[in-house]
């Protein structure tokens, strides 16, 4: 558990100091759902894949952002989005434009979600 948000993600989120409290509850508790389904499902974690890797790969974000990424078919992903709010965003025919990589956004072609704040953790099976 981090009791304190990295100060990368601080500014990433730009919130008023009075709400880091509640956010790092929010996002402790997110980043545990990412962690179990890491470790119950027997995924490599890394700092980097390419964007031509095809496997399926789940991310969690700065903004608490769990993202799973579908395997590469023919040039396409599909994609399940889930805030930390828990809005679920879903789409079908996604391209990725670039490398993911720790600390960096990913963005994304043909779907509702254009980019990602920056990763903070990757996994692949």
């Amino acid at each position: 558990m981090i009791k304190i948000l990295p100060e990368d993600i601080k500014k990433h989120l730009n919130l008023p100091e009075q709400d880091f409290d509640d956010f790092t509850k929010k996002w402790n508790e997110k980043y545990y759902t990412y962690q179990k389904i890491v470790i119950n499902n027997e995924l490599e974690t890394v700092n980097h894949l390419n964007m031509e890797d095809k496997r399926v790969v789940l991310l969690f974000t700065y903004s608490g952002a769990i993202i799973l990424l579908g395997p590469e078919i023919d040039g396409y992903r599909w994609l399940e989005y889930s805030g930390i709010d828990n809005k679920i965003i879903s789409d079908d025919n996604i391209k990725i434009l670039n490398d993911i990589e720790v600390d960096k956004p990913l963005y994304f072609d043909g779907g509702k979600l254009k980019n990602s704040s920056p990763i903070y953790n990757i996994a692949h099976c």
